[in-house]
């Protein structure tokens, strides 16, 4: 019997013992399981982490091994030591050299087996293409049961996919004729205007500040087709407009990087000056294509050619008043009137007529006909019909609303909803033009003021043209309704969301800066007359003022700057689709016309062209990226 028990109190020790090893065994595993599952859980976060910085550097164009380098960061950033893992990167164009432009001959980017991703990773090869890096990173986790068996670590992985994102931009220029005013005034009894045409003929070398025949860079009709071949990369010698196309080329580099057919991005130009020479039908007057004059599309639609994009760019002039009749005659106005001044019927029959004109910069201002003849190289707009009717609007050219109008209008052509959409707007003044009102009439001064435009006298006092001399003022319709006004909605129309409300019904006026249902993002801050949503485009815009005429703030009631208070708000809405100052990232620098000098948010200034390529180069990095799995 003794036996017997010992017996069992043996085999009970024994199954006790396994027991405690199998208890033992399940408490080891789970702490090797739970540790195993707090890495995994840090390294989803890391993997995150890493593809967004590798897909931001596909957008700076980088080669596979930068991109590879940055997800290393990012995930040495997030706490996991270099030793513990393992990083992959992939894209669909992997062997393609960005940095040193190397492409394959056929200009197809192929994978490799070496961690390059394939042509026929349909998760990274999509149609159309998007910038898109895979990152995959192998985890080594130490054990700490199964460290006593001989297992040291266990490896887990975990892929992310994120996209750099596609954008969709366009270019919105101002080719008015202050684009030339880096050059000084003609100086009547001073300067000699016989110098621009010995300039034009050859006969005397580009000048520089100072030359007695600077003067003439200021006339678009000389300075725009000097140095044709641009020895310098830019054809003209118009100034600051050269410094605008140059930095306009480079950041058409920046957006279309690659070769065209493996490009994602897509790129539109467009340009601006008067609002009354279109492309669309409505008498000789109109100067149907003049691109050079009025507000058009450049580009044919959306390119993701940057060759063709920077010759359009190169090509750009200065908007310039020449005779139809005669192209090759710099200095004439519009259809010359043949008999002298007033002679009002035939001026009216011919329509406005603008040139340059000496006499027009003198104390007094001329009120009878200048004979075109008389009025070469002053870098000065005269209009003989303007003075007889009082009416300028015709000579504005500077259609902010216009640019964006057109602009707007882009995104709905094949329009690509995962794109990000962006305009760039660049402009050296106030508007003072808008598109033309379906009445307009060239040849009829009845129909007059051409656009919106209801002050189009030049008078002192009465400055500025086609607008109020209240910034604050906004006008949603009706005769006070201006050039400012138009560009301001067509701001409304690029940037606003386009979005309804979440809670459908309510009525909230256009200009309420503050409502529960608007701060808590269940409304669309922008809202119309009726108090209903508006939705617009939703694209992000940045806007660049160039020069001090953006600052100019002559009569406006309260001493603010007519430019660059537009220019902030367009940047305003194009920021976060809110048009709300309270939510403007420059509200705290409204106080001085200094503190309008400042960048802030999405708005720019540059006291000369020297600077944009700085601030191009600033926007183009500002394109964001985006996590996408």
């Amino acid at each position: 019997m003794r036996r017997g028990r010992q017996r069992e109190a043996g085999q009970a020790l024994i199954l006790v013992a396994v027991a405690f090893l199998v208890l033992l065994a399940i408490v080891g595993l789970t702490t090797d399981v739970g540790q195993l599952f707090i890495y995994y859980g840090h390294l989803r976060q890391a993997v995150d982490a890493a593809s967004l910085a590798a897909s931001g550097q596909f957008r700076e164009m980088r080669n596979l091994q930068d991109l590879t380098a940055a997800a290393a960061e990012a995930i040495e950033l997030n706490g996991i030591a270099t030793d513990m893992y393992t990083v992959t990167v992939q894209t669909c164009e992997a062997e393609c050299n960005y940095s040193n432009g190397i492409f394959w001959p056929d200009q197809e980017c192929r994978g490799v087996s070496s961690g390059g991703g394939t042509s026929n990773d349909p998760q990274l090869c999509t149609t159309p293409r998007r910038k898109l890096a895979r990152v995959t990173t192998y985890l080594d986790v130490p054990t700490i049961f199964l460290h006593l068996v001989g297992i040291q670590t266990l490896r887990v992985s975990a892929s992310s996919v994120a996209e750099a994102a596609s954008v969709d931009v366009v270019l919105v220029i101002d080719i008015s004729d202050s684009m030339t005013f880096d050059a000084p005034v003609f100086r009547p009894g001073v300067d000699d205007p016989t110098l621009c045409q010995r300039l034009i003929n050859g006969e005397l070398p580009i000048p520089n500040p100072g030359d007695p025949h600077f003067f003439c860079l200021r006339d678009p009709s000389v300075c725009n087709y000097l140095d044709p071949n641009g020895a310098d990369g830019i054809p003209g010698e118009c100034h600051p407009f050269e410094e605008v196309k140059r930095a306009a080329l480079t950041f058409v580099g920046r957006i279309l990087d690659k070769p065209q057919n493996l490009e994602e991005d897509r790129l539109a130009i467009v340009t601006f000056a008067n609002g009354w020479v279109t492309n669309t039908p409505g008498g000789a007057h109109y100067r149907q294509n003049w691109y050079d004059l009025g507000t058009f599309v450049r580009t044919n639609g959306w390119t993701k050619d940057r060759a063709e994009a920077e010759d359009i760019i190169r090509g750009l002039k200065a908007s310039d008043l020449r005779n139809p009749n005669n192209p090759d005659q710099p200095g004439y106005c519009f259809d010359p009137p043949n008999l002298p001044y007033p002679d009002g019927t035939l001026l009216i029959e011919r329509g406005p007529c603008l040139f340059y004109v000496p006499e027009s910069m003198s104390s007094e201002p001329i009120t009878g006909y200048v004979a075109p003849e008389e009025s070469f190289y002053t870098g000065f707009f005269d209009c003989n019909s303007c003075w007889e009717t009082g009416d300028w609007s015709y000579q504005a050219t500077t259609n902010i609303g216009g640019g964006l109008r057109l602009a707007g209008n882009m995104f709905a052509l094949d329009p690509r909803e995962d794109a990000l959409w962006v305009v760039v707007l660049l402009t050296d003044g106030m508007a003072n033009a808008t598109d033309r009102q379906e009445d307009d009439n060239i040849n009829d001064y009845n129909t007059y003021p051409v656009g919106f435009c209801p002050q189009p006298s030049l008078k002192e006092e009465d400055l500025p043209l086609c607008q109020d001399q209240d910034v604050s003022t906004r006008h949603r319709s009706g005769p006070d309704y201006d050039a400012d006004d138009y560009a301001r909605d067509m701001a409304d129309f690029v940037g606003c969301l386009a979005l309804g409300d979440a809670e459908p019904g309510l009525i909230i006026g256009p200009d309420i800066e503050d409502h529960p249902c608007l701060d808590s993002g269940k409304c669309n801050p922008c809202r119309q007359l009726d108090g209903s949503a508006y939705r617009g485009q939703g694209a992000v815009i940045f806007a660049i003022g160039l020069g001090e005429e953006v600052i100019n703030n002559k009569n406006e009631v309260q001493g603010r700057p007519y430019g660059a208070d537009l220019l902030r708000y367009i940047a305003r809405v194009g920021y976060a689709g809110d048009p709300r100052l309270k939510n403007d990232p420059c509200k705290d620098l409204y106080d001085n016309l200094n503190e309008y000098k400042q960048w802030c948010g999405n708005y720019y200034f540059s006291p000369t062209g020297s600077q944009l390529t700085r601030i191009f180069e600033d926007i183009a990095s500002r394109i964001f990226t985006r996590l996408v799995h």
